[in-house]
């Protein structure tokens, strides 16, 4: 029996058969092999390209915000300087207030003083004396 027989015609078309199909096993496991690695890749990179895109719209997020906090801080500096503008005003209008308060107590002070007098002439006899001659006269 040998082993011219296992490679006769027919033996080597068996042999080179097995060969053709462990070799295209071989090359079909290579492809499998190359395309579930191709995959891994795709899905990867797809991962990365959203993660990516997650931290581009955080960072969009933040520089936002952060524009935000600087424009809320300028406003806030801004009613701050206004609100010791007012308070400035505030204190000058109670100094005035107490001013007039002031000239309004003299003022009623000098307007009693002068009504007691008018109250003094109305009551003295030159007053009832002058009313009595012009009554004499026609003038009232």
């Amino acid at each position: 029996m040998g082993v011219s027989r296992v490679f006769s015609y027919g033996g080597k078309t068996v042999w080179m058969l097995i060969l053709g199909f462990v070799g295209a096993a071989i090359v079909s496991v290579m492809l499998l092999t190359r395309t579930a690695e191709l995959r891994y890749q795709r899905e990867s990179h797809l991962r990365l390209v959203a993660q990516v895109r997650l931290a581009e719209e955080a960072q969009n997020a933040l520089s936002e915000r952060r524009r935000r906090v600087a424009e809320l801080e300028t406003e806030r500096a801004r009613l701050l300087a206004e609100n010791e503008l007012a308070h400035g005003r505030i204190a000058d209008l109670y100094a005035a207030n107490e001013r007039y308060d002031r000239d309004v107590s003299k003022a009623r002070a000098e307007l009693d003083r002068l009504v007691g007098i008018l109250r003094q002439i109305y009551a003295s006899r030159t007053w009832k004396l002058h009313l009595l001659l012009d009554r004499l006269r026609g003038r009232s």
